[in-house]
């Protein structure tokens, strides 16, 4: 009996069709979409990218980028209002490739723009969910600060980079405690604080996150501290050889809490230019329900939806990153603008993302509130990104090419601003102006204009030349009470200006000196 078989174990049955799921297409979904929005993201920062000449802080950067690497660091080291040399060396290696036209030096920044939104993103999808990482790619796509700073030539599309990618690995340092991870986030904290002094403001709320919650990630203080120590170490290394730490020392020196409740309300406009950009003012109602979304994205990370690869301590992790370097830099005493605070734009995109699918997630009488808020949030985006897509950053190299169609020889050219010598590296002057007709006032900043210093010069230019070009930059604080242009208006004749630039003629030169009125 016991081998005898069933005549129906033979029978072979058919397979039931497999049923597809939602989850099954979640991932295939998910990358279809960012690839979508990588292109464009990078539509958005392409656009308009070389019709801007390079403004001051881009010529600047092409200027130091032109030097050979010893001869950079050499001059990194002596100057002193310069930042380290990490954006430096990597836009010069990138210039050996690309050129150094202006659509090749903002190319660069497209670059890292572009791989923000692919890092948010990733980072976005493993700690909140595939969801929330998709919206925060989309939120990061369409942030005007960001879009504009990926089409400028300085290191404020890398910050962002290299503060997502400090979280991945602590992250991945705090999940698996393996020497890759610690070297990698050692290796990314240095360079990062070797490409501006705020970054530092980075490493600071990572210390502060783990302070609030050292029982959970007790095992890998030490080695976080480990990775701290290469941070650091590049730090001290170069403000100890190079002549910023002079004015570092300047700046520690002047904090105080008096200050930093005087800069309180300035915050509120850096922090409002990170959210709309800094070439469009929104309504008051606009910036309050902004600030009340991103106020219900950190309770909701505290108290429900956690960054799940570091549970139970990852509450704290998105309001550390947002709150941490904007308080360090109200405190210190320097100028309260939105580019040094660049490194919280993508805690601010999660944020907002994680707030939109909790709603999706928490009930299905919130969830009806999910398009309604998506939806505005992206027109609150969008509106202000059209105009900031538009804006022509700097006409400078235009105006140097109609001062070399226009100029004659014998002409003057004044320079009524400082620090024009660093575009003049890029833009050149016409051949015709010398160092004996060309004047610098004022000839330097602080402290600006002297009028008693810059009247001789005046009448030298008079006597000297029948016709004088001025070209100003940074009026406001070279020569704020505009003693240059009032001075020439009594004493010359003006002609209508080019994007600024204005030629004075003067009929004889035994009148020079009496009032004339404008023709």
């Amino acid at each position: 009996m016991s081998n005898l078989k069933s005549p129906i174990s033979n029978i072979q049955y058919p397979i039931a069709p497999s049923v597809l799921r939602a989850s099954d297409l979640r991932f295939p979904i998910s990358a279809w979409l960012m690839v979508v929005l990588l292109a464009v993201a990078f539509a958005i920062r392409v656009y308009h990218l070389g019709v801007s000449d390079l403004t001051f802080d881009e010529s600047a950067s092409a200027f130091i980028s032109a030097k050979p690497y010893p001869e950079m660091i050499q001059y990194l080291l002596v100057a002193f209002q310069e930042l380290p040399p990490g954006y430096y060396v990597l836009l010069r290696a990138w210039e050996f490739f690309a050129g150094r036209s202006e659509f090749a030096l903002r190319y660069f920044s497209l670059i890292f723009g572009v791989l923000g939104v692919a890092l948010i993103y990733r980072l976005g999808r493993r700690g909140l969910g595939t969801g929330t990482g998709v919206i925060a790619a989309l939120l990061l796509t369409l942030q005007p600060f960001h879009v504009y700073y990926s089409q400028d030539a300085r290191m404020y599309s890398l910050m962002p980079v290299e503060a997502m990618a400090m979280v991945f690995f602590f992250d991945r340092l705090c999940h698996e405690y393996k020497l890759r991870w610690w070297l990698a986030f050692g290796v990314v904290s240095g360079l990062a604080v070797l490409t501006h002094y705020f970054m530092s403001f980075m490493v600071a709320a990572l210390f502060v996150y783990l302070l609030l919650h050292a029982r959970s990630h007790r095992r890998i203080l030490l080695p976080w501290f480990g990775g701290l120590a290469i941070a650091v170490a590049a730090m001290v290394a170069w403000l100890f050889t190079s002549r910023a730490s002079h004015l570092v020392e300047r700046v520690l020196r002047g904090i105080s809490w008096q200050v930093f409740v005087e800069r309180l309300a300035p915050a509120q406009g850096m922090l409002r230019d990170i959210a709309f950009g800094m070439h469009w003012r929104p309504p008051p109602e606009w910036w309050m329900a902004i600030v009340v979304l991103v106020v219900a994205g950190v309770l909701i990370s505290i108290f429900s939806h956690r960054w799940r690869t570091l549970r139970p301590g990852g509450a704290w992790l998105l309001p550390a990153w947002l709150i941490v370097p904007s308080l360090l830099l109200t405190l210190v005493p320097w100028p309260l603008e939105a580019r040094y605070n660049a490194a919280i734009v993508p805690a601010y995109c999660l944020l907002l993302a994680l707030m939109v699918t909790w709603l999706w997630n928490w009930s299905k009488y919130t969830r009806p509130l999910t398009p309604v808020i998506l939806g505005l949030l992206l027109y609150m985006q969008v509106t202000p990104l059209i105009p900031t897509m538009n804006v022509v950053k700097s006409d400078y190299g235009h105006i140097i090419a109609y001062l070399r169609g226009h100029a004659r020889p014998g002409d003057a050219l004044i320079l009524n601003g400082d620090w024009q010598w660093v575009q003049l590296k890029y833009y050149p002057a016409p051949e015709i102006f010398t160092p004996t007709n060309t004047y610098w006032l004022p000839g330097q900043t602080p402290p600006g204009l002297d009028p008693q210093q810059a009247r001789p010069q005046l009448e030298k230019a008079l006597a000297a030349s029948k016709r004088i070009w001025v070209l100003p930059t940074a009026v406001e604080q070279a020569d704020p009470k505009r003693f240059v242009a009032r001075w020439l208006n009594e004493h010359a004749y003006v002609t209508p200006s080019y994007k600024g630039l204005t030629l004075y003629t003067v009929h004889k030169p035994s009148a020079a000196f009496t009032s004339l009125d404008p023709p």
